[in-house]
């Protein structure tokens, strides 16, 4: 099941196998993970990408909270720069 909220996504491997091309298998695997978006001036600028292959555990509503908040702080920061150039 996709998790879309925004410009968020939790995608799990089995329920959004659609989302897990043989091009992003041999990438980054086949593992659940959270892509949120980053932006600058409304413009699609690059992707945070968060997963737990390393250790093997699932990812928590917590973790996806923090991985959001962590964007948030990016695109901030970018409309910061923008502002003081």
């Amino acid at each position: 099941m996709i998790k879309i909220k925004g410009h968020e996504i939790w995608a799990k491997p089995d329920p959004d196998a659609a989302l897990f091309t043989p091009h992003v298998i041999n990438s980054i695997g086949k593992t659940e993970c959270f892509l949120i978006h980053i932006h600058s001036e409304n413009k699609p600028i690059g992707l945070i990408y968060t997963d737990r292959s390393i250790n093997h555990q699932p990812l928590t509503e917590e973790d996806f909270k923090t991985t959001k908040h962590f964007a948030q702080q990016a695109n901030i920061g970018l409309s910061l720069f923008i502002i003081k150039k």
